[in-house]
């Protein structure tokens, strides 16, 4: 099994060309010609006037989510940067991926103050909850017995799968909040941010691709051990008042157990040909169990498809399949 060194050495060549491509096809936007700055005024001390009925809950839901997610950046970035540390190119790649995300967390905090949807006293305290928690291996899908039986995680390759996962469900939570939207100022906010999300999605996806091509086994059990536990960064240490927020933005089929299996892992299994690529060992078993999760995840978006669908929405086995991202088969 190559070491997390000498894969980074050997992928370089390919996280430089994709770099070059990302420079090259994203798109340079400025945040402060997109917020609506005009509707801003004063909040008060002692009540905030929020107005929640100028776009629909489940909008609002989806935006608070993601502004959490984007805030927890500063703690994936920190990670992210300490896997890097001997490689310019790849701390290059991570330092811009960074300054993307950290555009999008400003843009969703100003817009979200200026159009009074959300209480900005709640948004801040839960913010400084999800940064101080920070972000640990656990996070990634590895308890502490996992990392001599992997031998590299948690390391670079289990961040990049961690990644491309997060990216690609962000990149549809955006996408797909757009189309829900009343106000184009917002519509359009979150189109570019989906934009973006897409662009680092196929970054990092092709580097897991590449990293699967270079040392297959070790890239299976990263695959297997972040997949079967992954949640979005905005939900790390179960904050308080997200799970309402999970429950609603599922149900609106926002980012639900529909999207997640069928436009998430379902494209990725492919790409990544994580069900055909030939591994050995723990990995073959790493391999098994992630067709065995992929078959649990397919019951579980069947389940809530019907359910859905059937109105009965105050169920308890209902909102126990929203807010569960890593579900049960």
């Amino acid at each position: 099994m190559i070491s997390q060194s000498g894969l980074l050495d050997e992928i370089s060549p390919v996280l430089e060309d994709l770099l070059n491509i990302h420079y090259e096809r994203s798109v340079s936007w400025t945040p402060a010609l997109v917020v609506p700055w005009g509707r801003g005024r004063d909040f008060t001390d002692d009540e905030p006037d929020v107005d929640y009925t100028t776009e629909e809950s489940a909008v609002v839901s989806s935006l608070m989510l993601n502004t959490l997610a984007e805030d927890n950046i500063v703690s994936f970035g920190i990670t992210a940067d300490r896997w890097a540390s001997h490689d310019d190119v790849h701390r290059t790649w991570v330092n811009r991926w960074a300054a993307e995300e950290q555009r999008h967390s400003f843009a969703l905090r100003s817009y979200l103050s200026v159009s009074r949807l959300v209480d900005p006293v709640w948004l801040e305290q839960t913010r400084m909850a999800a940064v101080s928690a920070g972000v640990k291996a656990e996070d990634f899908g590895f308890q502490s017995t996992d990392i001599d039986a992997v031998g590299m995680p948690p390391g670079v390759v289990s961040l990049w799968v961690y990644q491309t996962v997060q990216e690609a469900a962000t990149q549809l939570s955006h996408s797909r909040t757009a189309r829900l939207a009343r106000d184009p100022s917002l519509r359009r906010l979150c189109g570019l941010m989906a934009g973006d999300e897409g662009h680092h999605k196929r970054m990092l996806s092709g580097l897991v691709k590449a990293s699967m091509e270079i040392d297959p086994n070790a890239t299976m059990l990263s695959a297997e051990a972040i997949i079967r536990q992954f949640h979005m960064p905005g939900m790390v240490g179960g904050l308080p008042g997200t799970r309402s927020l999970v429950v609603e933005v599922a149900k609106a089929d926002i980012l639900s157990p529909r999207v997640h299996t069928d436009l998430v892992l379902e494209p990725l299994y492919r790409e990544w040909e994580l069900l055909t690529e030939s591994v050995h060992g723990d990995a073959a078993r790493a391999q098994d169990e992630l067709g065995e999760f992929l078959e649990g995840q397919r019951r579980r978006r069947d389940r809530f498809v019907s359910r859905h669908l059937s109105a009965d929405t105050s169920s308890g086995h209902f909102d126990t399949d929203c807010a569960d991202m890593k579900g049960r088969s």
